[in-house]
């Protein structure tokens, strides 16, 4: 177990319920991406399901059982992962950003071409500073394949 001033929380609303768990944020991304390979009692903070984490509240049984089918937070833990939002710390969401930011202006780099200049490339800067004119913003939860439309179309294509 991690311990729980490393965890960040994940939660999932559902069936008017909302649950909590407490892990690695690393491990809870992977997840979230379906990468994660290990042993899920290495990244819990805590082997339990919350109602408010913060607090300490559980959720009743039954409610557990009606979302989940199952009282069992090791069976539980996985699927509030994937299926929740992941409260990722400021550090984390700014790493994904530039990551995500920097893999995106590459890929229009690589892909589009300026047919002002004879179908030569575009220079990732140019890109760049065209996407920070235009006001675009990256999400960090989102796969760079799936902003590439938004981003072309704040660009004005």
């Amino acid at each position: 177990m991690i311990p729980l001033e490393d965890a960040v929380t994940a939660r999932l609303e559902s069936h008017g319920e909302r649950f909590e768990v407490l892990i690695d944020p690393d491990a809870a991304l992977e997840m979230k991406r379906g990468e994660f390979e290990g042993e899920l009692e290495d990244v819990i903070a805590a082997e339990d399901v919350f109602e408010n984490a913060s607090r300490g509240d559980r959720p009743a049984e039954s409610a557990l059982e009606e979302v989940f089918g199952t009282t069992d937070p090791l069976e539980i833990i996985p699927e509030v992962v994937e299926r929740g939002e992941i409260q990722i710390t400021a550090e984390q969401r700014k790493e994904m950003e530039e990551q995500k930011h920097n893999a995106l202006i590459n890929k229009i780099a690589r892909n589009a071409v300026n047919p002002q200049m004879d179908n030569a490339p575009h220079p990732p800067e140019r890109i760049e500073r065209a996407l920070e004119e235009a006001g675009f913003s990256i999400d960090p939860m989102e796969p760079v394949e799936a902003q590439v439309d938004d981003a072309l179309d704040a660009l004005g294509r």
